[in-house]
């Protein structure tokens, strides 16, 4: 019986022993490995980083190059001349319910001339009867000849390019809503006219998604649709703040709108 217990002695002191010189072991490769990532040779220079750092730095230049590309795509000059001219009609539409108003209920404004004398600029509006057909003759002045123009100019745009009846329609804008500033503020007439000369040029989304369609690879073409349609929500968001801060006066808005008319002819 004595010698069962030393035997099992022995036994428990030579496992003690293994374990000591396993976790010997590990000591020298932990410092090995300590030494070896905190300190490099002179010529060879630092020493090679973790496994796991490298790919963390991978993810990093994976995710920076994602996002410079989809700022190149977000920021495209496509994108851009959409989020402009969609711009110029998101600031004037909201404006024009409180133009029309201001001529169908009539109005009364007294300023100073150049004589210094006071002078009155009135207008009794219109009957009753006749305030819902003029305003919709103001909103709905736009459609009829959009829906008449529009055809018009994607068939001439199919004979003489996309680009030049861009500029045409844009041009044409701005214009337009020029004119609105100085007839539409003082006539029903001259606010109904100006919405008709407007849908004349109101061809630019057709022309911009054909122009998409031609000059995107089929591939792409979806997402370029999609661009294009962000971009029309962007404008307006934009507007929203733009309005606040113009304070909704009509004639701020509209010179905003023919500069933004006028910034799409230049970079388109």
């Amino acid at each position: 019986m004595a010698e069962g217990v030393r035997r099992r002695r022995k036994e428990q002191q030579e496992q003690q022993q293994q374990q000591q010189q396993v976790n010997g072991f590990k000591h020298e490769q932990e410092a090995a490995l300590l030494d070896e990532f905190s300190s490099g040779s002179e010529d060879d220079g630092p020493a090679t980083l973790p496994q796991n750092h490298h790919l963390e730095s991978g993810l990093r230049q994976a995710w920076s190059s994602s996002a410079k590309e989809w700022a190149a795509v977000v920021f495209s000059p496509r994108n851009v001349v959409t989020l402009v001219y969609a711009l110029s009609y998101t600031l004037s539409i909201p404006v024009l319910p409180f133009m029309a108003r201001r001529h169908l209920y009539g109005y009364r404004d007294e300023f100073v001339g150049p004589d210094g004398k006071v002078m009155i600029d009135e207008s009794p509006g219109v009957p009753e009867a006749w305030r819902g057909i003029g305003y919709g003759c103001v909103m709905s002045g736009y459609y009829a000849t959009k829906m008449i123009a529009a055809p018009l100019i994607g068939f001439l745009s199919d004979r003489v390019g996309r680009k030049m009846l861009l500029v045409v329609t844009f041009l044409g804008s701005c214009v337009t809503f020029t004119l609105t500033c100085l007839m539409g503020r003082h006539s029903l007439h001259g606010l109904v006219l100006c919405r008709l000369l407007l849908g004349c040029f109101a061809a630019n989304g057709a022309l911009m998604m054909a122009y998409i369609r031609d000059s995107v690879p089929r591939e792409a073409q979806a997402s370029a649709f999609a661009q294009h349609s962000a971009a029309w929500g962007m404008a307006y968001v934009v507007a929203t703040p733009l309005l606040a801060a113009l304070r909704e006066d009509p004639v701020r808005c509209l010179v905003l709108a023919a500069v933004c008319m006028a910034l799409a002819a230049l970079l388109v």
